[in-house]
């Protein structure tokens, strides 16, 4: 109560909270305030929430909003009413989660799986394991799209993510040939992967 009289029990206030990002308005009510307020004096109230979205999110609230409290100060009756409305504004910020899998398993190591705030730039990196089988990197997917053909991979998040670092072995080219070119017939040519257990074949001709 910023006046000079008291302000009696029984008048209104209004409280609206909208989250200006999306224009969704939370909440939208009348509260009737029932003790009265000496010149100075002041009255709290405590308001839950449910905000699921990320935004930017105003609380406005009036008092005296049915105007049932006559007001008047040095600019006037109007200028006192308008000085009724207070609004602030608070802020939710999103975070999402990045998770990452290395197909066939521990065919590489990987970086850059955790939680990110909204908007962050993320650097993936995915390095090959050798150490066993001489892998190779192939590319990044999500759900079976293709993402990224680069070992390193960053993108500005927006929401979560579960991306597969893809690799691969090594492909070799068997061939093979008749000598002399009649005397026979070869087969099992082909491209193997690295580790593919190869049989060749070689038929002789009559004779």
């Amino acid at each position: 109560n910023r006046g000079t009289a008291l302000a009696p029990a029984g008048f209104s206030e209004h409280l609206r909270i909208r989250n200006q990002t999306t224009g969704d308005l939370l909440v939208n009510q009348e509260q009737v305030i029932t003790n009265s307020l000496a010149p100075g004096g002041f009255t709290s109230h405590t308001q839950a929430v449910v905000a699921t979205m990320a935004g930017v999110y105003q609380v406005q609230v009036t008092t005296d909003s049915k105007n049932e409290v006559y007001e008047f100060g040095a600019n006037g009756h109007n200028a006192a009413e308008a000085n009724n409305l207070s609004a602030t504004t608070f802020q939710i910020l999103a975070h999402y989660t990045v998770s990452l899998a290395s197909s066939p398993p521990g065919a590489g190591v990987l970086t850059g799986a955790d939680t990110y705030l909204a908007g962050s730039l993320v650097t993936l990196t995915a390095t090959p394991n050798t150490s066993t089988l001489p892998y190779q990197f192939m590319n990044w997917t999500e759900s079976g799209f293709f993402q990224s053909a680069s070992t390193t991979y960053s993108f500005l998040i927006s929401g979560n993510r579960s991306l597969v670092a893809n690799f691969t072995l090594p492909l070799f080219l068997i061939s093979a040939v008749n000598n002399p070119p009649g005397a026979g017939s070869v087969s099992g040519q082909g491209t193997y992967f690295y580790g593919t257990p190869v049989v060749m074949s070689a038929t002789p001709a009559f004779g």
